[in-house]
């Protein structure tokens, strides 16, 4: 009685543990009419994407299913592209990339049949590319299947047949890591050590902290067949001693486990298991919090192009920004330009978006205390060109000015169609494409040609710069012959140099040599007037042209020396019609007076006024008269004494020419300065 009575507790113990096993995990996707080697499946990392097999026409082909928005997991489709590559072929084992843009499997394609190779496709607009064998190291002559790779990329499990195996007839194998190289290639396949490779493993899924590892293996202390196993990595190739999950674990096979990012669900197949009707079902269930990856931070976003708004398909970097050691890489999808990775917590990173022949954009992310998974959403807009802004001044005076812009490549070739925009006299906007580098020649006449170099080859992260440059003018010398007019003696001179261009001023000293020859350097395109007032001689002014191809750059003056036969003719003194009242344009010519004057102390002059003959002898005499004493006015009010000057006016008494035409008619209308007493 009492033995019937265990047996029955044992019974009901039995039951309810089944029971409540079942009660907690859930078909998400049934299948009814499944061969009884069952599905094999795998989640995306965000949980929205379930990759798996099912048989058409006998052989095992890939399909996909999707959340809604509702939640709801779509109508199957067929991954067609691929399965029609393998047509002929069983596909195995699918696993997706860190965003689902890649899925990894099994096939044995166009091999002998004791041998199985992985494979890969890339998810595009239209549909997945051709499958690509992933290659040696990881393909050898024998099975090499179930893939995994890991969230950053960098770590890729898969399993080998183990030929070495005390347990040939259970076709066990080996869980394998390789490694990723800095030229991009996979390292040389290594076996995970003990305690993960013990007897039979299969199925490794490393999950999105790339250290905690699922997989199945058969292993004493099992509940039959493959059951699910937890292990994570300590430091590299030093792992924990692999933990059951014997919340899931069955008599049967616990197979193709997968966590999505959050990591609060399991997803997995059991095989040969036919106590209850999830025979070939895609399976979920909690799983429990001591068997979650640790704590991640999913970044995530779409990357386009500024102007269009397009998706750009871009690479992701990852750094350590202390020591600018690559920790990861990736892409985005080129489809919707739409991008996602996890990050690691208790570390910090700088990302790097870019393109081909586009912008970069960086972006500094910590994880530390990090207390539970947090989603980062970066949308990354970059762009292809940049608009430099050129602004164009002379150096001497910084004027901007007009002037021919040519771009041209690095091997000096003009680059046509370049959009050059003219905003403004010396401001000008041209638009680059990024990738290249460029010479700039900026021209303009009576200036040195300029050139600089914009490089747009290297991390761009502005779309818009601007650069000033300063064109040097072409000098001419010009020289001067500067003597006494009787003695033909050099003559050391202060002169006055007034750019009638830029109303630029200054004086310089004429170091003249035994010939009185002294050379000065001017800008060539520009008008001057020149001035000479030395002490002792009467003021002399001219007027350089050096815009005229024509132009002497030998220039002979002769200055008077003062005395009482000195007679000047002072130029530009003009009136008012019919005035004695002075234009302002007498000024500059009067100030020359007034220093011809005051370096001279010693002198007194007469001011003389002379008329054409147009009008009466007395008007005329008379209006000579008051323009004269309006000079004398002007220097008195300046600081001339009067006693120094006489104001005397000649009418049309003493003509220099005939007044017969009106050139010689304004000629004969002149103001004069003679010294009276020295």
């Amino acid at each position: 009685m009492i033995k019937k009575r265990i047996i029955l507790l044992l019974l009901i113990i039995f039951l309810f543990s089944n029971f409540k096993l079942f009660s907690q995990i859930k078909s998400i996707i049934t299948f009814d009419n499944i061969e009884n080697t069952g599905i094999e499946s795998s989640i995306s990392f965000d949980g929205t994407k379930i990759v798996y097999i099912s048989y058409i026409d006998g052989l095992t082909k890939l399909f996909e299913v999707e959340k809604d928005s509702q939640g709801k997991w779509t109508s199957p489709k067929p991954l067609s592209e691929i399965n029609s590559a393998f047509a002929k072929s069983n596909i195995g084992s699918p696993v997706y990339n860190y965003n689902a843009t890649r899925v990894y499997f099994e096939s044995d394609y166009n091999i002998d049949s004791s041998g199985v190779d992985i494979f890969y496709s890339d998810r595009t607009k239209t549909g997945w590319t051709a499958p690509q064998s992933i290659g040696i190291p990881i393909n050898t002559l024998g099975y090499d299947g179930e893939p995994s790779i890991s969230a950053d990329d960098l770590s890729f499990y898969f399993v080998r047949q183990d030929f070495f195996s005390e347990t040939p007839s259970l076709n066990c194998k080996r869980i394998m890591v390789t490694e990723r190289t800095v030229g991009g290639t996979w390292s040389e396949p290594q076996t995970l050590p003990e305690p993960i490779n013990l007897i039979c493993e299969r199925t490794p899924r490393i999950l999105s902290d790339n250290k905690t590892l699922l997989f199945s293996s058969i292993r004493e202390g099992g509940k039959g067949g493959y059951d699910l196993y937890f292990a994570k990595q300590i430091t590299k190739n030093v792992w924990q001693l692999p933990i059951a999950i014997d919340t899931v674990n069955t008599e049967g096979n616990e197979l193709f486990p997968s966590v999505s990012y959050f990591g609060e669900s399991l997803y997995f197949n059991i095989l040969e298991y036919k106590k209850v009707n999830i025979l070939g079902n895609i399976l979920e269930t909690e799983l429990p919090s001591e068997f979650r990856p640790e704590k991640n931070m999913l970044i995530t976003g779409t990357i386009t192009n500024s102007t269009t708004n397009e998706p750009v398909k871009s690479s992701i970097t990852v750094y350590n920004p202390k020591s600018s050691v690559v920790l990861m890489t990736s892409e985005n999808n080129s489809t919707d330009g739409k991008y996602s990775f996890l990050l690691p917590h208790s570390k910090e990173y700088l990302i790097d978006y870019t393109a081909s022949d586009y912008s970069h954009v960086f972006e500094k992310v910590s994880t530390l205390n990090l207390s539970e998974n947090k989603t980062f959403t970066k949308d990354v807009s970059l762009f292809s060109n940049v608009y430099l802004l050129l602004n164009v001044f002379d150096k001497d005076i910084f004027q901007p000015q007009a002037a021919k812009i040519t771009v041209k490549d690095s091997k000096n070739n003009k680059i046509e169609n370049t959009e050059i925009e003219t905003l403004d006299v010396g401001r000008f906007g041209l638009t680059l494409p990024l990738g290249k580098k460029y010479i700039i020649e900026v021209e303009q006449t009576y200036f040195d040609n300029y050139s600089m170099e914009f490089d747009l080859t290297g991390i761009i992260q502005f779309d818009e710069f601007e650069r000033d440059i300063e064109l040097t003018s072409q000098k001419k010398k010009v020289e001067f012959f500067i003597t006494d007019a009787d003695s033909k003696e050099g003559v050391l001179v202060e002169i006055e140099i007034v750019n009638l261009n830029t109303n630029e001023k200054y004086t310089t000293y004429a170091f003249t040599d035994a010939n009185g020859k002294a050379v000065i350097e001017l800008r060539q395109g520009d008008n001057y007037e020149v001035n000479m007032s030395p002490k002792g001689y009467a003021f002399y002014n001219t007027t350089l042209n050096l815009d005229d191809n024509d132009f002497s750059t030998n220039v002979n003056v002769q200055l008077t020396p003062l005395n009482t036969s000195t007679k000047l003719e002072l130029n530009n003194i003009t009136f008012e019609t019919n005035s004695d009242a002075l234009n302002s344009s007498s000024f500059v010519e009067l100030e020359r007076v007034m220093k011809l004057m005051n370096d001279n102390p010693n002198i007194k002059i007469e001011i003389s006024a002379h008329t054409d003959n147009v009008g009466s002898d007395v008007y005329n005499l008379k209006l000579s008269d008051k323009r004269a004493q309006s000079v004398v006015n002007y220097l008195v009010d300046n600081g001339i004494t009067l006693e120094r000057m006489i104001a005397k006016g000649y009418g049309e008494s003493l003509p220099l020419f005939s007044n017969d035409t009106d050139e010689n008619k304004a000629k004969n209308r002149r103001v004069e300065l003679k010294i009276i007493e020295i």
